[in-house]
Parts: C-alpha cells; sequence; structure tokens
C-alpha cells in the first residue's frame, strides 16, 4: 500500500493531492523497457484544482496491462458526491511516448467555484458535460461540450468604460427582455 501522491512529484496545479494505491502489479522486464501488468485501486483519492478551487474525489480501480493504464467508468467526484466518468487509455512504451485516449461524461459536476481572491473571474459553475482528451503528454488535446446547470454564477467585474469595449467576448443583455423572447 503505498500513498497515491508518491507517483505524482509536479503539484503545479494541486496543492491538494492525496490518497492511496493498492493492489497486485507484477513489473517484468528491463528498467529501460519495463512491462507493467495488474490492477491497482485509489483509496482515498483527493486532487485539488487550484484554478478552479474544487477538490475531487477518487475512490476507483484502473487495469493496467504491458503498454496502458485502463479506465473503465473510472468515478470523480465533485464535492457534492456527484459522479463524472471516466473511459478510454492512456498508453505508453515502457512509460514514455504516452499517449492520452480518453472520455469523461458528466450530467451535473461542479467544475468550479472560486472567489474574488482567486482571479480576475469568480463564482461557481456547475456543468453537464462529454469530453474527450487525446494526443500525447506534449501535445495535449481537449475538446468538451459542456452546458451549464441551474445554480450557475459568474461574476467578471469591470472598472471602467475602456475594458468595457476591449472585451467584446462578453454580450450583456437585458434580463427583461429575455423573458419576453
Amino acid at each position: 500500500r503505498l500513498p497515491f501522491s508518491h507517483f505524482f512529484c509536479q503539484k503545479s496545479f494541486s496543492s491538494q493531492l492525496e490518497g492511496y494505491l493498492k493492489g497486485r502489479i507484477d513489473v517484468e522486464g528491463s528498467l529501460s523497457k519495463p512491462v507493467i501488468r495488474g490492477g491497482a485501486k485509489i483509496d482515498g483519492g483527493l486532487i485539488k484544482v487550484d484554478f478552479l478551487n474544487v477538490a475531487f474525489s477518487v475512490n476507483d480501480s484502473v487495469t493496467l496491462t504491458h503498454d496502458n493504464v485502463i479506465f473503465n467508468n473510472f468515478t470523480i467526484r465533485d464535492p457534492q458526491n456527484n459522479p463524472a466518468y471516466l473511459n478510454g487509455k492512456i498508453s505508453h512504451k515502457g512509460l514514455k511516448d504516452i499517449k492520452f485516449d480518453l472520455t469523461l461524461n458528466t450530467d451535473n459536476l461542479l467544475v468550479m467555484n472560486t472567489t474574488p481572491l482567486n482571479g480576475d473571474f469568480y463564482g461557481r459553475i456547475l456543468a453537464s458535460a462529454n469530453g474527450r482528451i487525446t494526443g500525447t503528454d506534449k501535445d495535449m488535446n481537449i475538446a468538451i461540450d459542456a452546458k451549464t446547470m441551474p445554480g450557475c454564477q459568474i461574476t467578471y467585474p469591470i472598472n471602467n468604460k475602456r475594458q468595457v469595449k476591449e472585451l467584446n467576448y462578453i454580450q450583456f443583455v437585458d434580463e427583461n427582455s429575455l423573458a419576453e423572447d
């Protein structure tokens, strides 16, 4: 039984990483070309994504083949216990040349919960989403089709008229006109 966080050295996106990894893993071959097989379960896994200010929990298993880490309805939960499901694989050649082929699906997940202290914009976002993660560790592609759910609120403070003109991607609407449509 090993602390899960020992498998991650760089915590640049997370200030909280914890849990335990246990299971049966067979390692054969050489140090330059290891062959890894087995299964592993993450118990009490928790990773806080600092930018989003959300800690996601994990208590699930993965399958290891000689060149893949396989996720089969691998469940990730937000602080309200809402699930997201990860499917697919991360492939590698001797723990090098890492490639992603994963899907992520959720009906309702807390994906952001920030305050004015966290950045330029802040708020709470709950979303349903279908996403795909592909590519390599050096050139990852993330495509997500998401829809906000009830209970979302985002604040983007604007300090002056010049700043409003520079934000051409934000459209202000009159809430009363939306009710008439």
